[in-house]
């Protein structure tokens, strides 16, 4: 299978989606309560797709936080799908400043992920990273991790 055909959607298969990260993912600020998962749904659901989602986002965390929590709130969710599917989105928390330092350093959020890739596995995962952020010092530091990523 190559990793297009992974994604290939099917309309008569039962696919569930796990997005898991930070307040993106929770959809915080966003107006119409959507969030970009709310959107990704329904563009999915109007093509047809047995498709259910579960949004968890939580907000000001770190991709250490969401690596721990990870398995016990996606298994359940997962176990009885045809086709189990992973969406992490994290990295802005993580180079917030507290005391003048990132919450958490590259390195860290580098192994947070290769960590969680490997206790999901073989679930097909999608990783979206961080989007630009407004402080001075985030754009480059987010840059870092979604090079990193």
């Amino acid at each position: 299978m190559t990793p297009q055909s992974q994604w290939t959607d099917s309309p008569d298969r039962d696919i569930r989606v796990c997005f898991v990260g930070d307040s993106f993912v929770a959809g915080i600020g966003d107006s119409t309560g959507l969030g970009w998962v709310g959107r990704v749904t329904a563009a999915g659901l109007a093509r047809g797709l047995r498709l259910t989602t579960y949004n968890l986002g939580v907000r000001r965390e770190t991709s250490v936080q969401i690596g721990q929590r990870l398995v016990a709130e996606t298994t359940p969710r997962l176990a009885a799908a045809e086709d189990p599917r992973i969406v992490i989105s994290c990295g802005v928390n993580d180079t917030m400043h507290e005391q003048e330092i990132p919450r958490v350093p590259l390195s860290e959020t580098v192994r947070a992920l290769r960590n969680m890739h490997e206790v999901i596995s073989p679930t097909r995962l999608l990783l979206i990273g961080p989007p630009a952020g407004q402080a001075p010092w985030s754009g480059v530091a987010i840059l870092r991790v979604g090079v990193r990523l």
